[in-house]
């Protein structure tokens, strides 16, 4: 920490006594006292913390393949019942992938050092391979509980994580609705619920505990974790089409007379049919009343159409349709 704070190299005799500390380092430190250290260094930047990554994934100690690395033995430690938890043994370091991750979190002006810990740690376990089968998600969460971090840094970790897997996975099959919507919109079925699922994902990424602006770089983060596997330009049109700049929907427009009544089973769907049509649509205005929604349909009546009763409602206008039935357990 000092190093990085006061821009100093360390003297190679101390590199050269490190490998006797490694093991002590990571079974017996707690894990809230390196904690704290690591704050410090977030405090001080980008750079001196996506440096101290770097070098805590890249030195290694030691012949060949069997060689050892810091950062199993930086990242983690006693936890706060004494139980000693880790990121594995580091394997192999990709360096240019960790760059490239890192500068989508690189910060544009005000930071919070916690939090670009959390995104700088994520951005290295994507860019490492480890010894065992445990992903990327569980030696986050190993390190996380090892070290006893704030559930800021946490939550900045592992939510990228989340969202990326959350985009990786095969998107639901489409409803009558959702059909409707997309009609609405110009596009396939399958590709709305390809943007509905990477909505989702993107809400993942929200920030609950760290700062408010930290969400546009966990998504950015998400989305370049997404890139290393998913290169055909699908995900990315969605992503960016989704990334529109308008105000959230309220949820007082559900229940909206004479223009909206969506029955409870619904709302969910709904409402995220409306975050995603409204930004494929490119409508900027808000909607967070009746007059607001019955401007958006006046400018869309297929949107209309798409949300009308008849849509979800059966024959006897009192019961839902089979396919909006929940499912019976």
């Amino acid at each position: 920490r000092f190093a990085a704070k006061f821009k100093f190299e360390l003297h190679p005799a101390f590199w050269m006594a490190v490998p006797f500390a490694l093991e002590p380092l990571r079974t017996k430190v707690a894990g809230s006292r390196k904690f704290t250290e690591y704050h410090k260094i977030g405090g001080y930047g980008f750079k001196a913390c996506s440096d101290f990554f770097e070098l805590a994934f890249s030195r290694t100690f030691g012949p060949g393949e069997g060689s050892l690395r810091l950062a199993s033995a930086l990242l983690g430690g006693q936890d706060g019942k004494g139980q000693a938890r880790m990121l594995s043994q580091v394997k192999s370091f990709n360096v240019d992938v960790f760059r490239e991750l890192a500068e989508t979190v690189k910060p544009q002006g005000t930071f919070d050092g916690v939090e670009l810990l959390g995104e700088l740690m994520a951005a290295a376990v994507a860019a490492a391979e480890f010894e065992g089968k445990e992903d990327a998600a569980s030696q986050l969460t190993k390190a996380c509980d090892g070290m006893c971090v704030s559930n800021a840094m946490r939550e900045a970790g592992l939510t990228p994580w989340r969202a990326y897997a959350a985009m990786m996975s095969e998107p639901p099959l489409p409803n009558s609705l959702d059909c409707r919507v997309a009609e609405a919109c110009g596009i396939s079925p399958a590709s709305l619920a390809r943007h509905a699922q990477v909505w989702d994902a993107m809400q993942i990424c929200n920030a609950r505990t760290g700062p408010e602006y930290s969400t546009e770089y966990r998504r950015n983060l998400a989305f370049a974790l997404v890139e290393l596997q998913h290169k055909d330009g699908e995900l990315q049109k969605c992503f960016k089409a989704l990334s529109f700049v308008r105000p959230p929907v309220r949820g007082t427009v559900l229940n909206a007379k004479g223009v909206l009544e969506v029955p409870n089973q619904l709302r969910r769907q709904v409402m995220q049919l409306f975050e995603v049509s409204t930004r494929l649509l490119q409508f900027d205005g808000p909607v967070e009343a009746g007059e607001n929604l019955q401007k958006l349909f006046d400018l869309h009546p297929k949107l209309r159409d798409a949300f009308s009763p008849s849509v979800w409602m059966a024959d006897d206008g009192k019961n839902l349709k089979p396919e909006f039935l929940p499912a019976k357990r």
